[in-house]
């Protein structure tokens, strides 16, 4: 019976032991850490303090309530089905750049708001609305994506290391946002996220064609995932 070398075998266990160098040292995945980056970068900045802007422009306490709550729940379940649907028939690229300018335009109605040039309650709670319905589908394109990008050797690693990029980005904007708005205002912090989401789509789009022009160039005879053309 062949001995087993412990040095070796121990080394070897270390070279495939789950870990972020394994993950960044695919080219493909650092490209996806990039979106995880910087696609929901903006966000945060908005979502956490539309309520207090909401509140200081007026609105009722308890359509504030419906519409981060009620319209949120029936919003998510229905937005992550069409999701779903949407990636199905059109790709990754299309369905983050149709979402990232819908957001875009979202963050525009707030910011016109805010400096007064559209008035009344209508337009923020539409914009909240679709926001929250964007928002939705978001995370299931971007999830889709992450899965699709996984490696077979530590999927579960490289999910949770792009997963949580998108997560921390968006967190750190909702950090800031209160400062921001104490220092600049809502207006300028509004102007602020609508300029950084429109920048972050028009790039994530980019580099999602890039992605997926690489993959069928070293992979000619394998379907790319999520792809771009419609069936």
């Amino acid at each position: 019976m062949r001995e087993t070398d412990p040095v070796a075998s121990a080394l070897q266990a270390a070279i495939d032991r789950p870990s972020i160098l394994r993950f960044l040292r695919r080219p493909e995945a650092r490209q996806i850490l990039w979106i995880a980056l910087i696609y929901r970068a903006s966000e945060g900045l908005v979502k956490s303090m539309e309520g207090s802007y909401l509140v200081d422009a007026g609105v009722p306490l308890d359509i504030i309530g419906y519409l981060s709550g009620g319209a949120a729940l029936t919003v998510g379940l229905g937005g992550s089905a069409l999701a779903a649907w949407l990636l199905h028939k059109r790709g990754a690229a299309s369905v983050l750049g149709l979402l990232g300018a819908l957001r875009t335009i979202c963050f525009l109605i707030f910011a016109l708001h805010a400096f007064g040039a559209i008035a009344g309650f209508w337009p923020i709670f539409g914009a909240s609305f679709l926001q929250t319905l964007v928002r939705y589908m978001e995370i299931v394109a971007l999830y889709s994506l992450f899965m699709a990008v996984t490696s077979s050797d530590q999927p579960g690693t490289d999910f949770t290391i792009l997963s949580c990029a998108q997560l921390i980005v968006y967190l750190v904007g909702s950090m800031l946002a209160g400062r921001l708005a104490d220092m600049l205002g809502y207006s300028a912090l509004f102007t602020l996220a609508t300029v950084l989401s429109g920048i972050a789509v028009l790039a994530t789009y980019r580099m999602l064609n890039a992605h997926f022009a690489d993959a069928a160039k070293t992979q000619p005879g394998t379907p790319m995932p999520l792809p771009e053309v419609a069936e």
